[in-house]
């Protein structure tokens, strides 16, 4: 700094003031000096920098740390902050610190953003990374949005004026769900009638025996149809017509016609379970009509009676009950489909709203379902075999070939247990749908 001072000579000198600031290093600029020295400043050089005022010299632009990155333009003046990479997050929520990649189901969008959940996952309400597998994929789109049509946790109930078919939530039409429940009444009806008719003519046993084999295909066909697959449009047309071989409750969407706050699932359980109960009461207007053509000796019915008419009406119940065993095992053991989501809670497959292991669990569904376990999925196929032994050994070949052609008919003599080895085939692809839970386990169990 100089400082001049002019006057005339012999005249008083003449005054000034002079302020002088000395500050530290600006903002972008730093000590360039010695230690001790009078300080010196210079201008940060690229890859340094200096963000405040101070006597520091200029500092190396520090590196990201891992899954990171700087989002904004780094100068001398202001170092960015290092965020998320995307796909990756940081649970503190913090810049300038380690990022870890983005949870199972989740979508990362970098920064500092939380994750969100990706289209099939539900976000868990009490850990923001922690997101579970939607048991229908397609009924969560992600950030916790349902699709039309469901609605609740992990989208898995189906919204007011829809019915559930297969998993799948589908709009009530009254019209339409009065024909199907037409068609299936009809479709029932038909059945027994035949069923009577094939127990009153033994002639004709060996048809029914082709019969049976049909329906039994049918059957085993149908319960595939519950896998989470896109099995595209014709296959799942056919699985929700085959089910009706099953007596599917779920064809008569009877939440359509239910009270508001019904517990539909257990609703449809119960209907399940009282299959035998209906198909009783559907009997008893057929054999009226078969009573009504024997006494009026109308067609060949005039040359059976009323005690034979009886005999094969007590067949027939117990041969639909029979036909009526892969339902009602797979009803039965529904209430112990139980598996662990990720969050640890153990949830009913059948239903993934409802808990397992819980006060309700084991006050309403575990001693109904062990209950009918051992009527329906023990009970038939034992009833069975004891039956068939002992008329076996009480009966001639020939009368025992004709009273139980519907189970013994189309197998060869010594192979008259066969019909329990079915059942209990029947039993183990239904032991195997409750005890695996992805689609994958099931088709390959």
């Amino acid at each position: 700094i100089q400082v001049r001072l002019s006057g005339a000579v012999g005249s008083e000198p003449p005054t000034a003031a002079v302020t002088v600031n000395v500050t530290l290093c600006p903002i972008g600029f730093g000590a360039v000096s010695s230690p001790g020295a009078v300080l010196e400043c210079g201008a940060c050089s690229d890859g340094s920098a200096s963000a405040t005022v101070s006597a520091e010299p200029c500092v190396a632009v520090p590196p990201c740390p891992a899954n990171t990155l700087r989002l904004a333009t780094t100068n001398a003046t202001v170092v960015a902050p290092c965020l998320c990479k995307e796909r990756f997050w940081s649970p503190s929520k913090q810049a300038d610190v380690e990022c870890i990649a983005c949870p199972r189901g989740g979508l990362c969008d970098g920064g500092l953003a939380t994750p969100r959940a990706a289209p099939g996952f539900f976000p868990d309400a009490t850990d923001p990374a922690l997101f579970v597998s939607c048991p229908r994929a397609e009924a969560c789109l992600g950030d916790g949005l349902c699709a039309s049509g469901y609605r609740a946790r992990l989208c898995a109930e189906c919204e007011s004026d829809y019915f559930k078919l297969s998993g799948s939530c589908r709009r009530c039409q009254p019209e339409r769900n009065v024909a199907i429940v037409l068609l299936l009444l009809a479709g029932v009806l038909m059945v027994t009638t035949v069923l009577l008719g094939f127990n009153l003519a033994e002639s004709l046993r060996y048809k029914f025996a082709a019969a049976m084999i049909g329906l039994n295909a049918l059957q085993i066909s149908a319960i595939y149809g519950s896998l989470d697959f896109d099995w595209g449009e014709l296959a799942t047309l056919y699985f929700d017509i085959a089910s009706a071989v099953n007596l599917n409750v779920e064809l008569t969407s009877p939440e359509c016609a239910s009270a508001s706050g019904t517990d539909v699932w257990v609703l449809k359980w119960v209907l399940t379970l009282l299959l035998p109960l209906f198909a009783a009461i559907v009997l008893v207007p057929v054999c009226g009509v078969f009573a009504g053509l024997i006494v009026g000796n109308v067609w060949w019915l005039g040359q059976k009676n009323l005690d034979q008419l009886r005999g094969a009406a007590g067949r027939t119940l117990f041969q639909m009950i029979v036909l009526l065993y892969l339902p009602l095992t797979s009803a039965s053991l529904a209430p112990f489909g139980c598996r662990k989501e990720e969050t640890g809670r153990w949830v009913l497959d059948a239903d993934p709203v409802r808990s397992c292991y819980n006060e309700a669990w084991w006050g309403g569904l575990f001693v109904p379902g062990v209950l009918a376990t051992a009527v329906y999925a023990v009970g038939l196929p034992a009833g069975v075999a004891i039956l068939l032994s002992r008329r076996r050994a009480a009966l001639d070949p020939i009368s025992f070939a004709l009273r139980f052609g519907f189970l013994v008919g189309r197998f060869a003599d010594e192979a008259w247990w066969f019909e329990v080895a079915i059942m209990l085939r029947k039993l183990g692809v239904v032991v195997c749908m409750t005890a695996f839970f992805s689609s994958e386990g099931k088709a390959s169990a």
